[in-house]
């Protein structure tokens, strides 16, 4: 099975066909949603993170092809980012849009600024815009302002002039968390890909930091496993075994060492027993099952958990080649193949354990852009097995 022909073949053939239907000419930027009837929403919202994620994997097509039409979307999402999402007086990225541009969410939020960062550096990166890495500076300089003594007066959410507010976009498992692994891991990707393209050494500063905190005290040595929801004193405040999250950081922690130019044999080895023990609790039935919260399981398969895992075992095989590895690259191909994709079509939200379609979210929508797979597959072709 050449998988990697075969994941070309899906990225070009179906899921850039589809997210290149699916740019909004009239008000800009990108549709916000296409739900399961083959329909585009054309007046749903549009989020900082959609947005942004969409202007990531663009440039990094872009790099990648080098085909002009990757880097005309790219541009056309740095425009809708930086002239409708973008807060002029008090600077930062609002949280959400309505279809034509006015302002829906002003919430400012941490994870929404990273995702700003990660595709505006993408686009530097590509483009070689002096305009967005400005951008992107001024992002840098929110997110040091939060961790000039972390844990201490750190704060993940913000009102539009950036007063201190619950975390409720990134609630979850029926709590208001007050700091998420998921958004630490996010700004140490975001930084890292910066620093990539700037040489800032403010950013490797941060880094370091983030790091040194989720592997220290975010972070269950024991049963190699990233707490998800910490309360100021860095405690776990739910068991959480997020399975995907997990093998995310896994391979993305090593690339972002190597942007940042930090050799840390610690670091790099909680990151290879992080896999080693989700590989092994997860990979069932040919594909990576989503996550146990207070110890009950659920075995669906959600696409972006499919996606890093490929990304996940492509990284894992170069440091310790395994056979098993390669087949289970295979198997969840296959399994992405055959219960994931539609002709012409980004790939489904779910599969539920009895292979039905998940049906409780639509193609595309605020939480799901051309990211996860794209970035993926792009992964699996430049690190050839």
């Amino acid at each position: 099975m050449d998988y990697q022909k075969l994941l070309k073949e899906e990225l070009l053939n179906n899921i850039i066909s589809f997210w290149n239907s699916m740019v909004d000419y009239k008000y800009g930027g990108f549709y916000g949603a296409y739900d399961l009837k083959n329909k585009i929403i054309e007046d749903a919202p549009k989020g900082l993170v959609y947005i942004s994620r969409i202007l990531y994997s663009y440039s990094e097509l872009y790099l990648e092809f080098e085909e002009q039409i990757y880097l005309e979307n790219a541009t056309h999402a740095y425009k809708f980012l930086t002239e409708k999402m973008y807060d002029n007086k008090n600077k930062g990225f609002y949280w959400s849009c309505e279809y034509d541009g006015k302002v829906l969410d002003n919430t400012k939020h941490l994870y929404g600024q990273t995702f700003a960062l990660y595709g505006l550096s993408a686009y530097y990166k590509a483009s070689k815009s002096k305009e967005a890495i400005e951008h992107a500076k001024e992002i840098v300089k929110i997110i040091g302002e939060n961790l000039v003594d972390f844990p201490k007066n750190y704060c993940e959410e913000y009102s539009i002039n950036f007063k201190p507010q619950k975390n409720n976009l990134l609630k979850g498992y029926n709590i208001i968390p007050e700091i998420t692994t998921n958004t630490l891991l996010h700004l140490a990707e975001g930084l890292g890909l910066y620093y990539e393209v700037t040489k800032d050494d403010i950013a490797k500063k941060y880094v370091k930091l983030l790091f040194q905190t989720i592997f220290e005290t975010g972070y269950d040595q024991k049963n190699k496993n990233l707490y998800q929801f910490l309360n100021y004193k860095l405690e776990s405040v739910i068991d959480v075994y997020s399975y995907g999250h997990n093998l995310e950081v896994s391979w993305l922690f090593h690339e972002i060492m190597e942007q940042c130019e930090i050799n840390n044999e610690l670091w790099f080895n909680y990151c290879i027993n992080l896999f080693d023990k989700s590989f092994d609790l997860a990979y069932q039935n040919g594909y990576i099952i989503n996550e146990t919260v207070n110890s009950k399981t659920d075995y669906s398969a959600i696409w972006w958990i499919q996606a890093e895992s490929l990304a996940a075992l492509v990284n894992i095989n170069q440091i310790k080649p395994n056979e098993k590895y390669e087949d289970a690259i295979k198997s969840i191909t296959k399994f992405i193949l055959n219960n994931l994709t539609s002709p012409g079509l980004d790939w489904h939200w779910g599969i539920n354990q009895d292979r039905s379609i998940q049906t409780r979210h639509g193609i595309s929508e605020m939480w799901k852009a051309n990211y996860h797979n794209v970035r993926a597959i792009l992964r699996i072709l430049r690190r050839k097995i």
